[in-house]
């Protein structure tokens, strides 16, 4: 309720003033809309460090990942669901329903950890918009009855008081410091046709009485900038909904993607968590206060007679704990509840968010012995340790001994100080190269040549191979992909991601180019089909509505050149962009990693299979839009983005979720099947798409049993801690999505599995 009586502090004024010119129309009100407190993101999405919330968060859709920063911390009795969970050092949330989940140092699940489960995708009704247009100007404030507008804008300081009832508009924008008060009695319901953006220090959401309000945005954008304050129902299935630092969101939300950034506050509305109970019995009063020298709980219970009581249920606010670590003294800082805190013999340091972390450092001082005989007095060493999790770490201890006499007086002082510095990294640098030279054919006849990268069995225990797969190559499809082969991968390329603090986990690095950094996509979206190529847009109406997603968040990084897939008349060229922060987690002293790296897969059928992409040959690019102008191969396969293809033969993009490691364990490496359906889409073998198995093995004769296994291997770096380039490998087992073009679907045999291993030299650097 605290957050809920701030937001009407802030949008008092603009309710006062607009009281005086507003005579709301009492009229009979629909049923309030209630959902559950929570955040449900279809693709997943991150929330950033130092942030809080009281409401679930679930990535419902197949293949969906989350990423969570430092010391995030979900309260007791929410949950967090999503097919890959990547969790912050520190961070600290109650129940996951994951199938995988990458922890970050000090990272840990209070409470229970169960399989994921998709979810059913949110709707939404077309939404109509138009006629006059609406605009606050500076510092003004103005009431708005019930209608449908056109766009409507709030200039820097201004002020909006929307009576009740539904209205329809067709994008909703602010300046700085702006309101939007949403009046009652009753939940009123803002349907926009397009995005709604609220600068930084707005606030919106219901004044008085009135419910929360039903937020219904069929555009792809949601942003809410820093220190907001924000309350509302909010349902947009193909938005990103991005969450500014220091905000406050109080509600629940169905989007496509949630951009949430640091120390945001996520609160369950009032709507949802109050309950009310009646009572009859005699009214009688129990407190109780118990209090150590960490934390402090008070409960209290009230039963009244006759007047009903109401009863709120408030989740317990979370606090700074420095919990005891090491045997030397050190303390971790936890953001926990006050409860969690003492059971864990840790110190409440009150509200915040460790971020300075409090408990940086400690002094130990041993207790003080005396002995008279005659009058001698000796003090014990008084050692101080201090730690900085950020390296270099310099160690620092001081040794100082007094002792005093009463006939003579002698002073002794004895200082030693160590200063020890340890290496640490900054960058981890993966350098793609050539695997082996032939990657089969296709349907795996013939194999390929050694070095292998992975195989395929016949058999969920992975022991009946039916075929190697070859070291830098993409194998895709399912069991009837017999004419598309395997292809090399581009060597040449590189990714750069950088070292945290801790020298373990990986984060998005902005490299030194779009060519190898590893940050997402946007927040900008511009065509990326041949309708309007480049201009700005918002949805696919704006490109070309016959290409699902020509309106595509901006490529800010890519994962390699463009990549060339030879398969006849069925030939395509992919430009892979991250479309999401990469993350994972490295051993220096091992050379073992492991990355994520969600992509958006442009394919552009070529038709071409002697040169599916465009090539650089001699310094001039033989195709595509650019051919005859000069250009810098990459690699042996000679593709580069100097030469891109033509936006003209844009297939729909589609999502692939990316997880390389260099352990043959890890479980982004295989995949297994007893029915041979390793993918969301993949049926038995005679149906129209998608066929049982993979690579070609589809069970559809003695040749090709039914493939239940696909494997790709990792292999470890080694030390490098030298600061060296070291050989290694980096498996991964995912799936590809149906591109929607029948004759590609058909000879790709999608939707269905890819695999490949990379071919790499590691390196870490300062």
């Amino acid at each position: 309720m605290e957050k809920h009586q701030t937001f009407c502090d802030r949008i008092r004024p603009a309710v006062a003033i607009a009281a005086a010119l507003l005579l709301p129309a009492l009229r009979a009100h629909a049923q309030v809309q209630v959902p559950n407190c929570e955040i449900r993101a279809a693709e997943g999405g991150k929330l950033d460090n130092a942030s809080t919330s009281e409401a679930d968060l679930n990535a419902f859709q197949d293949g969906s990942r989350l990423v969570l920063g430092r010391k995030v911390f979900f309260a007791d009795d929410t949950s967090v669901s999503g097919a890959l969970l990547d969790l912050g050092n520190g961070a600290s949330l109650f129940n996951v329903n994951v199938d995988n989940l990458h922890q970050g140092k000090g990272a840990v699940v209070r409470g229970v950890e169960a399989q994921f489960t998709p979810g059913p995708a949110c709707v939404l009704a077309p939404i109509q918009c138009g006629g006059a247009t609406v605009s606050v100007a500076k510092n003004k404030s103005q009431p708005l009855a019930p209608g449908t507008y056109g766009n409507v804008t709030l200039e820097n300081g201004a002020s909006l008081t929307l009576s009740a009832g539904v209205y329809n508009v067709c994008e909703l924008r602010t300046g700085k410091h702006t309101s939007i008060a949403v009046s009652g009695p009753g939940q009123s319901t803002i349907n926009v046709q397009g995005d709604v953006r609220l600068d930084n220090d707005s606030a919106f959401g219901p004044t008085g009485a009135a419910n929360t309000p039903l937020v219904n945005v069929s555009g792809s954008v949601i942003h809410l900038s820093a220190n907001d304050d924000v309350r509302a129902f909010i349902t947009a299935p193909v938005a990103r909904l991005g969450l500014g630092r220091h905000m406050s969101f109080t509600g629940a939300a169905c989007v496509n993607e949630l951009a949430g950034s640091r120390k945001v506050t996520i609160n369950c509305a009032p709507d949802v968590v109050s309950t009310t109970t009646t009572t009859s019995s005699t009214s009688t009063s129990t407190s109780s206060s118990t209090s150590t020298t960490t934390a402090t709980t008070t409960s209290s219970t009230s039963t009244s007679t006759g007047a009903p009581t109401t009863t709120t249920t408030t989740t317990e606010p979370p606090i700074q704990c420095c919990v005891p670590g090491s045997p030397m003294g050190a303390f971790t800082c936890l953001v926990e509840t006050a409860t969690q805190c003492s059971s864990a013999g840790g110190a409440n340091l009150g509200p915040g968010t460790c971020d300075p972390n409090p408990c940086a450092s400690t002094t130990t001082s041993p207790p003080t012995t005396t002995t008279r005989a005659p009058t001698t007095t000796t003090e014990a060493p008084t050692t101080t340790t201090t730690t900085e999790t950020i390296p270099p770490t310099t160690t620092t201890t001081e040794a100082s001994t007094t002792t005093t006499t009463e006939e003579s007086t002698t002073t002794t002082t004895t200082s030693t100080s160590t200063t020890t510095t340890t290496p640490s990294f900054a960058h981890l640098v993966t350098t793609n190269l050539v695997g082996t030279t032939a990657c089969g054919g296709a349907g795996l006849s013939p194999g390929p040549s050694a070095p292998f990268g992975g195989a395929i069995f016949s058999d969920t225990a992975c022991t009946t191979k039916l075929s190697d797969l070859g070291l830098a190559c993409l194998d895709i499809g399912g069991g009837n992909a017999v004419t598309t082969p395997p292809g090399p991968v581009v060597d040449g390329a590189s990714n750069i991601f950088d070292i945290a603090a801790d020298q373990t986990t990986l984060l998005a690095s902005a490299g030194t180019s779009q060519f190898n950094c590893t940050k997402g996509a946007g927040p900008g979206k511009h065509c990326i089909s041949s309708t309007n190529h480049g201009a700005a847009c918002t949805t696919d109406s704006g490109c070309d509505v016959t290409v699902q997603g020509s309106c595509a968040l901006d490529a800010n990084c890519f994962f390699g050149p463009p990549l060339p897939i030879a398969a006849g008349g069925t030939s395509t060229c992919v430009i892979n962009v991250i479309q999401m922060d990469g993350s994972g987690s490295v051993d220096l002293t091992t050379g073992a990693s492991t990355v994520s790296l969600p992509l958006e897969s442009r394919v552009h059928f070529t038709a071409n299979s002697a040169s599916p992409c465009p090539k650089c040959i001699s310094g001039t690019c033989n195709a595509g839009p650019r051919a005859g102008m000069a250009c810098t191969p990459v690699g042996s396969l000679l593709t580069t983005f100097d030469c891109p293809p033509n936006p003209a033969v844009l297939l729909a993009p589609f999502p692939v979720p990316l997880s390389l490691s260099t352990s043959s364990s890890s479980p982004g490496n295989s995949k297994t099947a007893a029915d041979g359906n390793f993918c969301p889409g993949q049926t038995a073998l005679g149906s129209p798409f998608g066929f049982s198995g993979a690579f070609g093995f589809g069970g559809q004769d003695a040749g090709h049993p039914l493939a239940e296994c696909i494997k790709e291997n990792g292999t470890p770096a080694g030390d490098l801690t030298d600061g060296n380039p070291h050989p290694s490998a980096l498996g991964s087992v995912f799936c590809i999505p149906a591109t929607h073009n029948a004759a590609i679907d058909g000879a790709a045999d999608l939707p269905g599995p890819g695999g490949i291993t990379l071919n790499v030299n590691a390196q870490a650097t300062h």
